[in-house]
């Protein structure tokens, strides 16, 4: 390979070219735009260091601040990410990607969406994924993705509550949502897939369905937990509410994303249009 082949290979893998394709969507759409924001979470060791994601976009409709966190993996396009689709289990039903705070109460449990507009807006929702390439190597990019997006979620509203009070704003509401763009295909597998009939596919569309976008029902880590407590103390403190539910405190902490929108880049004007047009018609 030249050597300004391998230049531009770099470029491709650094994603840097994805997130300013995605960027240029998301300015339409009236967002403001920070690449490379930082957050601090702490690492194997325990020590607390600073950590960076690709996008976080803001932008308020009708008293309501929506911040999207946005994380972006360039691959191979050869590279399928293939997910489990949920199985009817409580904890991967019914569940969407926003975590909501409300003018009444900083931590209130969101009204449940009816399945068929969870599905309609975000589509189907799965557990579980694995990246499928031509060599050995596992770059986990699936999980690197999800916890870029996650844990940054308590320090953002952590943020928007020390702008509230500094501000000396009575009442507002936030919704934030964790959002994964790839350009590698998704794919959910076929719920009547078998060990038989993995046995006779030659290709991965024989065992399952390429999908414009998927919810990924998430599990907080202990350590994602652990974060989540330790920023939790810190709006406690900020907040100054005596009249919180500890019970559910604790409880938004450990579960925390509920879900994650993955989404595959061919598609992502036309799933970020769609979801600008729930909150629009939502605020």
């Amino acid at each position: 390979m030249s050597m300004e082949k391998n230049k531009i290979k770099l470029i491709k893998n650094s994603g840097f070219i994805l997130e300013y394709a995605i960027s240029k969507t998301i300015n339409e759409l009236g967002y403001s735009i920070a690449a490379e924001y930082q957050y601090e979470r702490d690492d194997e060791t325990g020590t607390t260091k600073k950590f960076s994601g690709d996008l976080i976009c803001r932008k308020e409709i009708n008293g309501h601040n929506i911040t999207l966190l946005i994380e972006c993996k360039q691959t191979d396009e050869s590279i399928d990410w293939l997910f489990l689709p949920s199985l009817q289990m409580k904890q991967h039903l019914n569940v969407i990607p926003f975590v909501h705070t409300f003018k009444s109460d900083p931590f209130k449990a969101e009204p449940k969406m009816e399945d068929k507009d969870v599905t309609s807006l975000f589509g189907n929702s799965v557990y579980k994924g694995i990246e499928i390439r031509h060599s050995d190597k596992t770059d986990f990019l699936i999980q690197k993705a999800i916890a870029q997006v996650s844990y940054p979620i308590f320090n953002e509203l952590h943020l928007s509550l020390l702008l509230k009070s500094l501000l000396k704003i009575e009442k507002t509401a936030n919704s934030i949502i964790p959002i994964v763009i790839t350009t590698s295909p998704l794919y959910i597998i076929n719920s009547d897939v078998t060990i038989e009939t993995l046995e006779t596919a030659s290709v991965t569309s024989d065992i399952a369905s390429q999908v414009a976008s998927l919810l990924y029902s998430t599990n907080p880590s202990e350590d994602l937990k652990s974060h989540n407590k330790k920023i939790l103390i810190n709006i406690k403190k900020l907040a100054g509410n005596k009249n919180w539910n500890e019970f559910l405190l604790e409880l938004f902490a450990n579960t925390w994303p509920e879900a994650i929108l993955f989404i595959n880049y061919n598609y992502h004007k036309e799933i970020l249009g769609n979801i600008e047009k729930h909150l629009q018609k939502k605020a």
